[in-house]
């Protein structure tokens, strides 16, 4: 098996491979260009350089070419936003890994907004979530994901500006 595509099929599995791990990166990128995609180099919660697999940011998926990602719902929206708030405390710092949380962090971020997420309400939203790669689950534990390490510096500034709009981890308002 080539070697590359290896790395290309791992990287679309696991979303990260440990940089130091990939024998020729400059091959994987020029591949996985070809491929529409892009790589995207990231630190994980360890400090350890990951290269993180994601759309090439030119890349338009079209309609029926089995590309087509679904819409997030609102439900799925309202929680990433909150768990975006619970695990990057600092704007000012890189959003990506970010800090772990938990779900009662988050139910507790959600009741100051009003709404209501018992276990079975909230656990299909994180699963969404999860299988997407925006975030992770370690035990009891939810980290934000590796695709959050691909938003472009427009994205994160946009979001840098809208994050003291939601209430603390402890369910707090500023």
């Amino acid at each position: 098996m080539d070697e590359t595509a290896y790395w290309l099929a791992r990287l679309r599995a696991t979303r990260t491979a440990p940089e130091f791990a990939v024998p020729d990166a400059a091959e994987l990128v020029r591949v996985a260009e070809r491929a529409g995609r892009a790589l995207a180099i990231a630190e994980d919660g360890d400090q350890v350089p990951v290269l993180v697999l994601g759309a090439a940011a030119d890349f338009l998926p079209e309609d029926g070419d089995g590309f087509t990602r679904p819409v997030a719902t609102g439900p799925v929206r309202l929680v990433m936003a909150v768990c975006l708030r619970c695990c990057w405390l600092d704007p000012d710092l890189p959003i990506y890994p970010g800090r772990p949380t938990t779900v009662g962090e988050i139910q507790a971020v959600l009741a100051a907004l009003g709404e209501s997420y018992d276990a079975p309400r909230l656990g299909r939203p994180l699963m969404a979530l999860r299988v997407t790669g925006y975030l992770r689950r370690d035990g009891d534990l939810i980290r934000l994901g590796p695709k959050v390490a691909l938003w472009s510096t427009s994205e994160l500034t946009a979001l840098r500006q809208l994050h003291e709009l939601l209430p603390e981890p402890d369910g707090r308002f500023r």
